[in-house]
């Protein structure tokens, strides 16, 4: 087993790798194999390259960790939530998710 040391972010401007700037209010920490850490590495990388358009109910940051993570075998609840201007994955839904164990790692 390997313990990854990699931050990544997604904001409006794009994906930032390594993600040092910015502090989060919820991390996981969790060993994982070397297979599956080059995975969610690729993936990264290659979001990276072609970084999908910001839109703030269709794919903004949390679509962005949680599809990160499944590439590393991590598989999260898409929980969607309304709000006042719209409706789609929230920091908050996901927060609650991961604190909730609405998660599963294989």
């Amino acid at each position: 087993m390997i313990f990854p040391n990699k931050h990544v972010g997604f904001y409006g401007d794009g994906f930032h790798v390594p993600d040092n700037a910015h502090q989060s209010d919820e991390m996981k920490v969790l060993p994982m194999s070397k297979a599956k850490f080059l995975s969610g590495l690729r993936f990264c990388e290659r979001f990276r390259a072609s970084t999908p358009r910001y839109n703030l109910s269709n794919y903004n940051c949390c679509n962005a960790t949680i599809d990160a993570a499944a590439a590393c075998g991590i598989s999260i609840n898409r929980t969607i939530k309304s709000w006042y201007i719209g409706k789609g994955l929230s920091p908050l839904s996901l927060g609650n998710d991961l604190m909730s164990g609405n998660w599963n790692y294989k």
